[in-house]
């Protein structure tokens, strides 16, 4: 017997007709009936008796149900499985992001998303920019959120949201009581770096570079909560994007506008060939988060 054989099989025993099969399986009555007298021809023997117009399984016909259901009974399994999967409920999704993209930006769009679909196997990988894009390319990772401009072309680069720069200070410095900082404003001060190696900080460089003020960095840090506990202990002032901490942790420092203003694009990355359903579905949950809660707002109110 065939697979097809088998499943007209099964559907007469499951239901009990060849119509209730036929319908079942989504064929006509005479192409079942057909493809049932196709299978006793083959296996020589008949599987159903024809009394008062019904058909009644043989013994036979019963030993080979028995052993249908288990083989079935899988096939409709991964029949669910393969719907979950289109659908988003299961599969494993890597993601990589730099940390201060992590600690704020996707904590809340990564509970929603499991939320939504517990069954999914999700990785969260803290990685610099550097690393993220590596990993992408070596197909290590199947995503990275990073800040653009993204330096490997090959990549895709999906925007998700844009985050203004802003100036941090601390809020007993004369500074407090502006709307906005400029470089020249900010040129006698101690300039904390928050990574100025990524991407994104080239344009803050070229901002001091046209308003004719050296760019110096006074004090190194890694990570934005380090920059934000130097500028909350008065050592010196930090440029950030607008996300990068919830701001009531830091009562003592202000955020001020930078002008020019300069706006930060936020990018899904990945290659494109394997860019997941699972993987759309997640980037779907971060546009959908940021919209509703722009990035702006996360960070919670200016001051």
């Amino acid at each position: 017997m065939n697979i097809r054989q088998m499943e007209v099989f099964w559907a007469i025993m499951r239901t009990g007709t060849v119509t209730g099969a036929a319908k079942f399986l989504g064929l006509s009555q005479p192409a079942a009936s057909k493809i049932l007298q196709h299978a006793e021809d083959l296996i020589g023997m008949p599987l159903f008796t024809r009394r008062g117009g019904k058909l009644h399984p043989t013994r036979e016909a019963e030993d080979l149900f028995a052993l249908s259901e288990s083989i079935f009974d899988t096939v409709e399994q991964m029949q669910r499985a393969v719907q979950d999967l289109q659908r988003g409920h299961t599969g494993r999704l890597q993601v990589a992001a730099t940390p201060g993209i992590t600690t704020t930006l996707l904590l809340a769009p990564i509970a929603r998303f499991l939320v939504e679909r517990p069954q999914v196997n999700f990785s969260m990988r803290i990685l610099s920019s550097h690393e993220i894009v590596t990993r992408i390319a070596r197909n290590q990772v199947d995503l990275g959120v990073l800040y653009g401009p993204i330096p490997d072309a090959s990549l895709q680069a999906i925007d998700l949201t844009g985050l203004d720069v802003i100036c941090a200070v601390p809020v007993t410095s004369p500074l407090a009581r502006r709307d906005e900082i400029t470089p020249r404003d900010i040129a006698g001060e101690r300039l904390i770096s928050f990574n100025f190696n990524l991407p994104w900080a080239v344009g803050v460089a070229a901002a001091f570079e046209e308003a004719g003020v050296p760019f110096h960095v006074g004090v190194e840090a890694n990570h934005p909560t380090v920059a934000m506990s130097l500028v909350q202990a008065g050592v010196g002032v930090a440029l950030l994007p607008s996300d990068m901490q919830d701001w009531r942790e830091y009562p003592q420092v202000k955020r001020l506008r930078f002008a020019p203003r300069m706006t930060i694009r936020l990018y899904a990355v990945c290659r494109p060939e394997r860019l997941s359903r699972l993987a759309t579905f997640f980037i779907e949950n971060l546009r959908t988060c940021f919209a509703e809660s722009p990035p702006e707002r996360l960070a919670g109110p200016t001051g």
